[in-house]
């Protein structure tokens, strides 16, 4: 049960982002696992992913509102979307 919630979460948010999001969510993934795992037991992994896709999620929404705005040209640089 578990497994298909994350399955359907990450299709969803896959499918909210544009083509030119994607590179952005992609990023923000790999990179924000790689960050919040340090130090973490690989048992943490599944809430470490949750955690980091919701809040992947929720800045790319906050720069659909503001894409000019500080917190979204400091998101894109550093998880590789385009300005």
């Amino acid at each position: 049960m578990k497994r298909i919630l994350l399955i359907s979460t990450v299709i969803l948010l896959i499918s909210a982002c544009s083509d030119t999001k994607e590179p952005l969510l992609a990023g923000c993934l790999s990179i924000g696992m790689e960050e919040q795992m340090q130090g973490m037991e690989e048992s943490d992994r599944y809430s470490v992913h949750k955690g980091v896709e919701m809040g992947c999620g929720m800045v790319i929404k906050e720069c659909d509102k503001s894409p000019n705005g500080e917190m979204c040209i400091a998101f894109k640089k550093k998880f590789g979307g385009e300005d």
